[in-house]
């Protein structure tokens, strides 16, 4: 490379930064994925059913300064694996519980999780699962329910750490409701549409 070339490349990245610094290449497909400046989790083998937190899963999430200025909900999808085929998705955190004001850092504590889901959740045969949200430094929380069609056949902690297209999975649950009909539950950080 030509050192004027070079010098002129350098002088660009300083006057402008460099935007997604943090994106790196999956070692499995082209598509750029970002980490996080925070990501852990917690699986808590037998959670108090009479406290709020900790409960079965428990995740700290805290985003870049560049990936904050985008906007991100989360989310639960559900869609039906055999059976009639349909798709749902359910806004559990908005844009609005994620920052006070838009730029701000997103940077929050997530728990769900329960030995015993609750039953009935909104028509017989559902079965809910409690899920609380809490911006940290925010001074804000939330709670919301996991709906789900039918009893809890298999549930997988995704072993993502990153957003990939701008999505971040966190738990898989696939669950069968009486009349033999199968779905997959997925609970998500994603950027909003």
């Amino acid at each position: 490379m030509n050192l004027k070339y070079f010098v002129c490349l350098v002088i660009l990245l300083a006057a402008f930064g460099i935007q997604n610094i943090c994106r790196a290449q999956n070692a499995n497909s082209k598509v750029a994925t970002e980490k996080f400046e925070i990501f852990n989790f917690e699986e808590v083998k037998k959670p108090d059913p009479n406290h709020i937190t900790p409960r079965k899963w428990n995740w700290e999430i805290k985003l870049s300064p560049v990936q904050s200025q985008r906007r991100f909900r989360i989310v639960q999808h559900t869609a039906a694996n055999k059976g009639p085929r349909s798709e749902a998705d359910t806004v559990l955190f908005g844009e609005k519980d994620l920052q006070k004001t838009p730029g701000d850092i997103i940077h929050f504590r997530l728990h769900t999780g329960d030995e015993n889901p609750t039953l009935d959740m909104n028509k017989k045969g559902n079965i809910g699962l409690g899920v609380s949200f809490a911006r940290v430094g925010g001074g804000y929380g939330a709670s919301s329910w996991i709906v789900m069609p039918g009893k809890i056949v298999k549930s997988q902690l995704s072993k993502q750490d990153y957003l990939k297209n701008g999505e971040l999975p966190l738990v898989s649950i696939e669950t069968i409701d009486s009349s033999g009909n199968e779905y997959r539950t997925e609970l998500k950080l994603e950027e909003s549409k």
